[in-house]
C-alpha cells in the first residue's frame, strides 16, 4: 500500500487537471496514489485523466455533489497512512510531500503539516506569483485559526488518516469555507507542524463575481455561528476577531470584483466593499489603525474616485515598475 494518498476533487476541469495530477507524479517523494474524484463533470475531465499512464493515478466517478463530499469520497478510497488533498486547478512543488512528511516525522506529537502559500495569476501574461503572508503556528493552533484560516486553502495539508477519520472528513452541509471548517475540527483535536516554506501554488483566475463574493459572506457568517457554539467558554471572546477578519476579507474580494468588472453594475461592488468594511470596524473598531484596516480604507478610497478600467491599468503599472517579482517556483 502506498504511504500517501493525495485525493483529488475534480469538477469540470479540462483546463488544468493534467498539470495539477502531474504535480504529484513529479514529487520527489514517489510512494503514493493518486485519488480524482470526478464530480460529475461535463466536460473532458475524466479523458484526460485517463489518458495518464500511470498506475498511481486511480480515478473514480460521481454524480455532483459538491467539493466536501468529493473529498470525502476521496477519503474513502484512500488507503494511504497520510491523506493530503489538491483542487483541479492548483499545484505543488516538487519537494512539498517530502518536506511535510519529515516535518511529521520529526514531530511526532503532531498529526498535521502545512506549508506556505504562493498567489498564481495564470491568466496573466506573463504568468504572475505573489508570496502569501507567512505563518508559524505550531502545536496547539485552535485559538489562531478561529481569528485567520492562515491555511488558506484546501490544497495545503498532509495528515495521518487517522486523524481525519477521527473527525469524520469534511461536513458537507456548509455553503462555503469547508475548509476552514475541517481545518478547526482537526485543531481542536490534533497538533499541527509547519513547513517554512512556500509549497503551496493557488491559481487565481480574476473572475471574482459579485455573487461568488456574496456567497462566501454568507457561508462565513454561518461558519462563525456554527463554530462558536461549541468553542470553550475562554475562547469566546475572539468571535469579534472572526467576524472583523471575515467582514476585511470580504471587502477585499468586493474591491476585486470591482477592479474586475466589465458591465455597467460595478458601483454595487463598491457599495458591498464599504458595507464589509464599515461591519468589520463595528466587530473590532481598532481595525481602524492596523495594516489590513488601513490598507482596506485606502484602497477603498482609491475605488471610490476611479473606474475599474483605471485600476486595471495602475495595477499593470504597479505590477511592471514596483512591485519585487517573485520567482517562479514551478518551471512554468
Amino acid at each position: 500500500m502506498p504511504l500517501v494518498s493525495v485525493i483529488i476533487p475534480a469538477y469540470n476541469a479540462e483546463n488544468t487537471i493534467t498539470e495539477t495530477i502531474f504535480s504529484v507524479l513529479n514529487q520527489t517523494f514517489k510512494d503514493l496514489e493518486v485519488i480524482v474524484i470526478d464530480d460529475g463533470s461535463k466536460d473532458k475531465t475524466t479523458e484526460l485523466v485517463l489518458e495518464i499512464e500511470d498506475s498511481r493515478v486511480k480515478l473514480f466517478p460521481y454524480e455532483n455533489g459538491g467539493v466536501a463530499l468529493a473529498r470525502n469520497r476521496g477519503i474513502s478510497h484512500a488507503s494511504g497512512e497520510y491523506i493530503s488533498f489538491l483542487d483541479h486547478d492548483d499545484l505543488w512543488t516538487p519537494d512539498k510531500i517530502e518536506a511535510q512528511i519529515s516535518a511529521l516525522r520529526k514531530s511526532p506529537d503532531a498529526s498535521v503539516a502545512y506549508s506556505w502559500t504562493i498567489n498564481m495569476y495564470s491568466e496573466e501574461k506573463p504568468i504572475r506569483f505573489t508570496k502569501l503572508s507567512p505563518a508559524n503556528f505550531e502545536g496547539d493552533v485552535y485559538s489562531q485559526l478561529l481569528v485567520h484560516n492562515f491555511i488558506c486553502s484546501g490544497s495545503n495539508i498532509l495528515a495521518r488518516a487517522a486523524a481525519i477519520k477521527s473527525i469524520e472528513g469534511f461536513d458537507p452541509t456548509p455553503v462555503s469555507n469547508e475548509d476552514w471548517d475541517f481545518y478547526l475540527r482537526l485543531a481542536a483535536k490534533w497538533s499541527f507542524v509547519v513547513v517554512p516554506q512556500y509549497q503551496i501554488i493557488y491559481r487565481h483566475t480574476g473572475n471574482s463575481m459579485s455573487s461568488q463574493v456574496q456567497r462566501s459572506e454568507k457561508g462565513g457568517l454561518i461558519l462563525i455561528d456554527k463554530i462558536y457554539r461549541s468553542v470553550p467558554e475562554n475562547l469566546q471572546y475572539l468571535k469579534n476577531q472572526s467576524l472583523c477578519n471575515h467582514y476585511l476579507y470580504c471587502s477585499t474580494l468586493y474591491i476585486e470584483s470591482y477592479s474586475n468588472s466589465q458591465t455597467a453594475d460595478y458601483r454595487k461592488n463598491l457599495k458591498e466593499a464599504s458595507r464589509t468594511l464599515r461591519m468589520a470596524i463595528h466587530f473590532c473598531p481598532n481595525a481602524l489603525v492596523n495594516k489590513a484596516g488601513l490598507v482596506q480604507i485606502l484602497k477603498l478610497l482609491s475605488a471610490s474616485i476611479l473606474t475599474p478600467k483605471s485600476i486595471r491599468q495602475l495595477k499593470k503599472v504597479k505590477q511592471q515598475y514596483l512591485d519585487r517579482p517573485t520567482s517562479n517556483p514551478i518551471g512554468i
